[in-house]
């Protein structure tokens, strides 16, 4: 369900709580940002907030590579925040890899939801964990796998019964 207006939210501003949050739950990586954070405290650095945020966004990105070094990532069930997309429909970042191009989202369907049409750049894949939802004459139901494959539009989605949706799609160009 990747669109250019899902696109802006991929790319959400960067999280501090978030990154705190990533760097407690990693064992690998907790020793190591302790000697960062303690050289870093070391420095004189500017009031600029700009600083800090590419500071922030500098360990951020450690992370990633450690965690891809480690060879895991496991994102908690209570981790993150669901955004609202549209009317009774939310959508929970899970992972993104800007360098491979695709991320891992939720979205959660209120009973009697919509989502819009929509086009695809890339195989798009999507589980239903719970419910169901429907377009033209197909209702995917859960347990069941659908893909949408690029420069296909998907017509309007809609759930009679609420759904919840695991999607890894392609980054939106």
């Amino acid at each position: 369900m990747s669109s250019s207006a899902d696109s802006a939210v991929a790319r959400k501003a960067f999280d501090e709580d978030a990154a705190r949050a990533r760097i407690r739950a990693s064992t690998t990586f907790e020793a190591s940002a302790k000697r960062w954070r303690d050289g870093v405290a070391a420095l004189d650095l500017p009031a600029d907030p700009r600083a800090a945020t590419a500071l922030w966004a500098g360990l951020e990105a450690r992370l990633e590579t450690v965690e891809r070094e480690a060879g895991t990532k496991t994102v908690r069930a209570d981790e993150g925040d669901w955004e609202p997309l549209f009317e009774g429909v939310a959508r929970r970042q899970l992972h993104v890899d800007p360098v491979r191009g695709w991320e891992a989202v939720m979205i959660r369907m209120d009973p009697g939801s919509r989502y819009p049409g929509h086009g695809h750049v890339g195989v798009e894949e999507c589980l239903v964990l719970e419910g169901e939802f429907e377009f033209g004459d197909q209702t995917i139901r859960k347990g069941d796998l659908h893909l949408a494959f690029p420069e296909i539009d998907h017509p309007e989605i809609y759930t009679r019964t609420g759904a919840l949706l695991y999607i890894r799609a392609p980054l939106a160009a």
